[in-house]
């Protein structure tokens, strides 16, 4: 009987714990850190006063566009003008000539990436502050 109890409790715990991994959000889903200063895109904003419902609208987990990008930062030259520091000008380029998105570098809730490296591996992106 004894047995047969703890059998029973052990299994209701075990499956406690495995649905609970289940249903618990990936990294990726999970909201970011209340942390300002790691730099990820969606802590630089958050530094900036600006919550959730500024990227994602009315949903924690919806996607965020470039079009969604461009409601406040207005257009890529507008950006290239705040980055015409840095060599090469990332914001100023035969892709983003072609439109890419916004989401192609800026991950959001992740390190950005450099998506010129794709063709340009060696390439790195640097500040020069005399250019300011």
């Amino acid at each position: 009987m004894r047995y047969a109890v703890f059998t029973r409790i052990a299994t209701s715990c075990a499956a406690l714990v495995f649905g609970a991994i289940l249903i618990a959000p990936s990294p990726a889903q999970q909201m970011p850190s209340a942390d300002p200063n790691l730099k990820f895109t969606a802590n630089k904003h958050l530094k900036q006063g600006l919550d959730c419902t500024a990227c994602h609208g009315d949903g924690p987990k919806k996607p965020v566009t470039g079009d969604k990008c461009l409601e406040c930062h207005e257009s890529f030259d507008n950006v290239a003008k705040r980055t015409q520091d840095m060599e090469p000008n990332p914001h100023d380029n035969h892709q983003s000539m072609q439109g890419i998105s916004c989401t192609e570098c800026h991950k959001g809730h992740k390190t950005d990436v450099v998506f010129c490296q794709q063709c340009h591996g060696d390439m790195k992106l640097t500040r020069n502050s005399a250019k300011k």
